[in-house]
């Protein structure tokens, strides 16, 4: 089992984007099946999904400013830009606060606008089998905090 395997989790309507092209509902995601990640030089690449754990989690909802909503457990990790040269970390989403702003998947750095509590939900956890430790929920770049199997 994964580390951390029922934290970082969306719920089963969340959109995936794939590797090279397009996109899957996460419930739809099957080990095997290639997610699109970054790599560390930023450029798109292929990540491999490894394990999945379909677990009941508290979860919130965040808001972006241009209206994009991501709805993810409490602990899911979003990548955050924490103001002009800073460097990108990762927060959980629990921890999100207007003062920060989340990365797309074209690029655009979006504020948050609100994250709002929205009680426990079925939820899909992701976990990619390679190097690369982020991937696309609802076009929201989001941090895997573990690969499978842990090292």
């Amino acid at each position: 089992m994964p580390v951390n395997a029922f934290g970082n989790c969306v719920v089963p309507d969340t959109r995936i984007a794939m590797f090279p092209v397009g996109f899957k509902a996460a419930s739809e995601v099957e080990i095997g099946d290639t997610v699109l990640s970054l790599a560390p030089n930023g450029e798109a690449a292929g990540e491999l999904v490894a394990a999945i754990v379909h677990a009941f989690r508290h979860c919130v909802e965040v808001t972006l400013s241009n209206e994009q909503t991501l709805t993810c457990s409490l602990e899911h990790e979003l990548m955050v830009v924490l103001g002009a040269g800073e460097p990108i970390t990762h927060l959980k989403a629990s921890e999100l606060t207007g003062e920060h702003t989340l990365i797309l998947q074209d690029g655009a750095h979006v504020p948050v606008l609100k994250v709002e509590i929205v009680g426990n939900r079925n939820v899909i956890r992701i976990s990619l089998g390679g190097p690369n430790h982020v991937f696309f929920t609802d076009g929201v770049l989001s941090h895997n905090k573990a690969t499978w199997p842990p090292l």
